[in-house]
C-alpha cells in the first residue's frame, strides 16, 4: 500500500514528467452531462454487509479519444490509495 501523501506523489510525478511539453490540448472536450444530470443525491439502504462502493457515470466513449484514454485516467485517479484520496476516505 502506498504511504506517500498526495502532495508528495504529485511532486514526484511533476519531476518525472517535467520535460514533456504542454501543448494546451483539451483532453476532454465538452461536458458529458447536462445540468439536469448533475448534483443529484441518491440514498440507498444496503441489503447486506459489504465493503464495496461502485460509482458509475457516463464518460465519452473511449474509442473516440483512445490517445487520451479518459477511462484509464479516471481509474488511476480514483484508484489512488494515498492519504487524502477518495479510496483512503
Amino acid at each position: 500500500m502506498p504511504t506517500e501523501t498526495l502532495d508528495k506523489t504529485q511532486g514526484l510525478v511533476e519531476e518525472m514528467f517535467k520535460e514533456i511539453r504542454n501543448t494546451n490540448k483539451a483532453i476532454f472536450p465538452g461536458q458529458p452531462c447536462t445540468a439536469d444530470h448533475l448534483q443529484i443525491l441518491v440514498k440507498a439502504v444496503p441489503i447486506k454487509q459489504s465493503h464495496k462502493l461502485r460509482i458509475l457515470w457516463p464518460v465519452t466513449p473511449n474509442i473516440h479519444h483512445n490517445e487520451e484514454a479518459p477511462c484509464r485516467y479516471l481509474s488511476h485517479l480514483i484508484g489512488h490509495e494515498g492519504e487524502g484520496s477518495l479510496f483512503y476516505a
